[in-house]
């Protein structure tokens, strides 16, 4: 009887660890939705990152480096911008179980809120040009 409670209570806990993976996109692109400069877009990128913890450093004119540390989880990504795209390329994690193409689903959640994050804060900072304009 113990072996079979052994086997069930074993068979649940990889069954829960493999429903918790994701398949790993390791690079996204996506066009930048607002007419801003270069300057303009990587500022709300930092903007918008650091309002969800993420810890983001200017590497070179267009690429800045993502670093996000939650409990003992840790992520880093490239992004590299210019005035038609955002690409975000996965580097590397910590505990994320990363392997075979897959990665613990909360990477892409993450990843999604960036990006949703930072298109809101492009369109913010061009909605107040357009309103400037307009005097």
């Amino acid at each position: 009887m113990k072996l079979w409670k052994s086997l069930l209570i074993g068979s649940v806990a990889v069954f829960l660890v493999a429903c918790q993976m994701a398949p790993l996109q390791p690079t996204v692109t996506e066009p930048v939705p607002y007419t801003l400069e270069k300057k303009q877009a990587e500022r709300c990128i930092i903007e918008a990152g650091s309002m969800r913890g993420w810890l983001i450093t200017p590497i070179k004119p267009g690429e800045l480096q993502a670093e996000l540390n939650i409990r003992q989880h840790q992520v880093v990504m490239r992004i590299v911008y210019d005035d038609k795209n955002i690409t975000f390329n996965y580097v590397s994690s910590k505990n994320m179980n990363e392997k075979n193409g897959k990665i613990h689903r909360q990477y892409n959640n993450w990843l999604n809120n960036l990006r949703g994050d930072i298109k809101a804060k492009m369109n913010e900072v061009y909605t107040k040009q357009l309103l400037e304009k307009q005097g």
